[in-house]
């Protein structure tokens, strides 16, 4: 049965909304989603107040951890999620590679050949003509670093001044220095990859997995693109810089009972019905 990227997990006995994000090595969850489900959090210390994706370098900030319990195609297993602000990330749950391959996923090409992904970079690998890629499902577009853009033959077209891409699951922004045309895989279908700054020599997003065949099989379940997941910014709750907002008069600073302002007309003409209720002569 195929599903859609993102999915609906059970975490103690709440349904909450996840995506697998291969490209991730660890598994992030809101703050506001390890309340709900009464997960209880762990401290953190130094080292550990903070990840550092080794693909992009991007530091996320940990306020700690929590033992996850998970129920996702018929298993029950327990995961470690770091906990990080809800701005942090996109989506209230990002399992990566570790949640993955606990629930016995694995990241399948067209032909049926298992990718143990990640192919993180390998600290001394100067191979750069031909890049170890990580095939990372929580990115919509393809990546290269600029160094293996100056030592390849494809000529790149500059980007725009202050132009990014941002990555709506892990709310990473990336710098765009261009753009490059290139052939990838065997149907010579041309990909735009952007070139920006990253650690790893080649990130291969949902624009090649989707082509390529790409799959998630889990037992019984499978999830295949380019059905993604529309992820929406997390709204902060409107709070009052004044104080309590009067549900009288509508203005902040003061309780009903304090209330000295006029009501709001709905509330003047049910006072006024209260007063006199007789039809005027």
């Amino acid at each position: 049965m195929d599903q859609q990227s993102s999915v609906r997990l059970i975490v103690n006995d709440t349904h909450v909304i996840a995506y697998f994000a291969t490209n991730l090595a660890i598994s992030f969850i809101r703050r506001s989603t390890e309340e709900e489900s009464e997960c209880q959090i762990r401290p953190v210390y130094r080292p550990d107040i903070s990840f550092t994706d080794p693909a992009t370098s991007r530091v996320h900030l940990i306020e700690g951890e929590v033992s996850l319990p998970l129920h996702y195609a018929g298993q029950q297993t327990v995961v470690t999620a770091y906990v990080v602000q809800n701005e942090e990330i996109g989506v209230p749950i990002v399992l990566g590679m570790d949640s993955i391959i606990a629930l016995q996923g694995r990241l399948v090409s067209q032909d049926g050949a298992e990718e143990m992904n990640p192919h993180y970079p390998i600290p001394g690998e100067e191979d750069l003509t031909a890049p170890r890629p990580i095939y990372s499902t929580g990115l919509t577009v393809s990546m290269a670093s600029i160094a293996w853009q100056q030592q390849s033959v494809y000529e790149m077209k500059p980007g725009q001044d202050g132009e990014y891409h941002l990555d709506l699951i892990t709310n990473t922004r990336f710098t765009v220095l261009g753009r490059i045309n290139i052939q990838l895989g065997p149907s010579g279908e041309k990909f735009c990859v952007l070139i920006t700054k990253i650690n790893t020599q080649f990130m291969l997003g949902l624009d090649f997995l989707k082509v390529a065949g790409f799959r998630i099989e889990f037992p019984g379940v499978t999830i295949r693109w380019p059905r993604t997941l529309a992820v929406r910014p997390v709204r902060r709750h409107a709070v009052a810089i004044n104080g309590p907002t009067c549900p009288r008069c509508r203005q902040a600073g003061h309780l009903r009972s304090q209330c000295t302002g006029r009501p709001r007309p709905a509330e003047r003409s049910s006072e006024a019905r209260a007063i006199d209720a007789r039809p005027q002569q």
